[in-house]
């Protein structure tokens, strides 16, 4: 789900803009730098734009292929051999159909061409084209993912853009992107590797509102003003200012410090909640020998994936220069020294479990350089001290690749190229980082870990579900994640809760069943202790909830439906019902107490051992009748009215009564 690398190294090409293309993206590129742009929210104006058509400029000179992610029946592809080639033809296939002729004349590209799959999920794509002059084909193949369409687009002044996808009605959820200064990973990228998390988000009613910087490399100071400057512009149109805030890999760090310095201005954002996706909040480590074989070696293009602000501020060691005290200084400092926002529920995902990593062998990589299919050179890349194997995420497997690494920028990528061979995995995200522990404690309210240490571009599925636990409310239907249910909720309908499955319902909050129920079908529900629950309680008699009623149900019903060992909790209010308890051993009715629950009913207690009555209030009139079975209990029953009320006992063995 995050960024694919931090060496993540490819070829572009400048093309010509199409005027029926809202936003073109790239999946590799061969220019660097830009910005900075402004460090004041205010300055970032965004624009809704019609989203139809993303356009995404494929490079198939490029080799290895790079992935494509696009959004279904909404994206066209150009294929191009970045303004360099000239091609004679370019012939496309799908899914291993038939060969469509897409340029039959001289051209540096083809064109904005549609792309005939119609479902989400992986396709292939396979390419093949002549250049002018030449009698042979190339050809290339490529994996293609498809996420579904998207339902808005907006850009800035900047040229920095948010897709959002959900109806605009939900909560929203604004994420920040990761580590990206080639601007290479798209919003269709983030989509689609988070998909198992974001699709349940979506039908849970929140709407994902993925922020794409257009300038990733510059401060993030700067990055977090154009977080600030989206939120609002987000808040004002969906008049929501209950968002949840998300940050992915560095997007965590940028998103931090974006809640905390408006809340230290006196400008808090508007957001409930804080979420940190494995993300470097003390720094993030890269192998120092491998950086130094880059700054000997590659070319500016390369060197600029570690030369960039940054990096330096994010790297805990930096070979081209290092601003990461300044800058994570002066973050600490935020906020009064908190270094965090203190309006919001701050929560961390680390993709390890704090467990030590496996020491690398040394060497752990090996590189070779090829031109002309020829080895030119090989360098080993050794383990330096002991940031490697401190737990934590690992380097992603994607981090290099062949052909990442040039090397060699004189020399044409189709002449040469680099390989690797990977012996071990070092620590990319330490895990005292992406906890962020400082004195042995983490400082996030709630803090998910993965069940072992992971890749940092892997989303580990434990992480999923604990996240949708945390966030996600079910108002109708069976729960498939655990929940818990901490802001104020309105049923739209009866909710289940399945074996394996656990309902907690927080305190403070006030639930609204409009009439509907929640029952256990073999699950667990958790009431904490001071929810504002106007309803109808049926407990096992340890304790475990099994079903909540609306206040309305029908008591006797309720009574019927109900087992041995369980327990009728009702609520302060007056009940206008006469209640039969037949054949039901061990089984409790209990009010709140005798001067908050009224029973406007009689009460008739049939061959029911061990039955007990309690805490309630019986108006005038009214009698609780014994029928036989063994030791039935009354107990701390009050009456109201000037008018007598009784307790009868016919045939009971022992019937216990105190406190009357």
């Amino acid at each position: 789900m995050l960024k694919k690398s931090l060496f993540f190294f490819i070829f572009l090409f400048d093309v010509l803009f199409s005027q029926s293309i809202v936003n073109i993206q790239y999946n590799s590129t061969t220019t660097f730098g830009g910005g900075p742009t402004p460090q004041t929210p205010g300055s970032y104006v965004w624009t809704e734009y019609t989203n139809i058509e993303q356009g995404l400029n494929v490079n198939i000179v490029v080799d290895p292929t790079q992935d494509i992610f696009l959004q279904l029946n909404n994206s066209k592809i150009n294929l191009t051999g970045q303004g360099l080639k000239i091609f004679a033809s370019i012939s496309v296939k799908f899914n291993g159909g038939s060969w469509s002729e897409t340029l039959s004349s001289a051209s540096t590209e083809s064109g904005w061409i549609s792309v005939p799959i119609s479902s989400v999920g992986k396709h292939t794509m396979e390419v093949k084209w002549m250049e002018v002059g030449s009698i042979h084909y190339i050809s290339r193949t490529y994996d293609v993912y498809i996420t579904n369409q998207s339902n808005k687009l907006f850009k800035d002044s900047f040229n920095n853009t948010i897709t959002c996808w959900g109806n605009g009605n939900g909560t929203p959820i604004i994420i920040s992107e990761g580590f990206d200064p080639y601007n290479i990973s798209n919003a269709e990228f983030l989509m689609y590797k988070g998909d198992d998390l974001f699709n349940e988000l979506l039908l849970h009613g929140f709407d994902i509102y993925i922020l794409n910087f257009n300038i990733n490399g510059q401060d993030m100071r700067n990055l977090a003003s154009i977080y600030n400057s989206a939120s609002n512009y987000l808040s004002n149109l969906t008049n929501n200012n209950n968002m949840v805030a998300c940050g992915i890999s560095m997007g965590g760090v940028i998103v931090k410090y974006a809640l905390a310095k408006a809340e230290q201005d006196g400008n808090a954002l508007p957001f409930c909640r804080y979420i940190s996706i494995d993300s470097p909040h003390q720094g993030a480590n890269i192998n120092e020998d491998l950086q130094g074989k880059i700054k000997d070696k590659g070319s500016n293009f390369d060197k600029f994936n570690l030369n960039n602000t940054a990096a330096h501020q994010m790297l805990q060691n930096n070979t081209f220069g290092s601003l990461y005290n300044d800058f994570y200084n002066e973050l600490n400092a935020l906020n009064n020294s908190l270094g965090y926002p203190q309006l919001t529920e701050n929560i961390g995902v680390s993709f390890s479990n704090g467990s030590p990593n496996s020491s690398l062998p040394n060497p752990w990589l090996r590189m070779r350089i090829y031109h002309l299919w020829v080895i030119t050179d090989e360098y080993f890349i050794q383990r330096i001290g002991g940031d490697d194997d401190v737990s934590g995420s690992l380097l992603p497997t994607s981090s290099v690749p062949d052909n990442v690494l040039s090397f060699m920028a004189a020399i044409p990528s189709a002449l040469g190229y680099v390989q690797f061979e990977r012996y071990g995995d070092p620590t990319f995200i330490p895990y005292f980082s992406s906890a962020d522990i400082v004195n042995g404690t983490s400082k996030f309210d709630v803090h998910i870990t993965a069940n072992s240490n992971c890749y940092h571009d892997e989303f580990p599925q434990e992480v999923v579900t604990d996240l949708l636990t945390l966030l996600t409310v079910t108002t109708s239907g069976e729960l498939v994640y655990n929940e818990n249910w901490e802001d104020n909720v309105s049923l739209a309908g009866n909710v289940s809760i399945p074996a394996g499955i656990t309902l907690r319902i927080k305190n403070g909050i006030s639930l609204d069943l409009n009439n509907y129920t929640i029952t256990s079908t073999g699950g667990s529900i958790i009431i904490d202790s001071d929810v504002n629950l106007d309803a109808l309680i049926i407990n096992k008699s340890n304790g475990t909830t099994i079903g909540i009623y609306p206040p309305n149900y029908s008591l006797q019903a309720l009574l019927n439906s109900a087992g041995t060992n369980q327990t009728l909790l009702l609520q302060s209010k007056t009940y206008n019902s006469n209640l039969s308890i037949m054949n039901k051993p061990n089984f409790t009715i209990k009010g709140v107490n005798t001067g908050q629950t009224t029973i406007n009913g009689n009460i008739t207690i049939t061959n029911s051992s061990y039955t007990n009555i309690s805490d309630l209030n019986i108006n005038s009139f009214k009698t609780i009748t014994v029928n036989g079975g063994t030791r039935p209990s009354i107990r701390n029953i009050s009456y109201s009215g000037s008018y007598p009320s009784y307790i009868k006992v016919y045939d009971g063995v022992t019937t216990e009564t105190s406190n009357i």
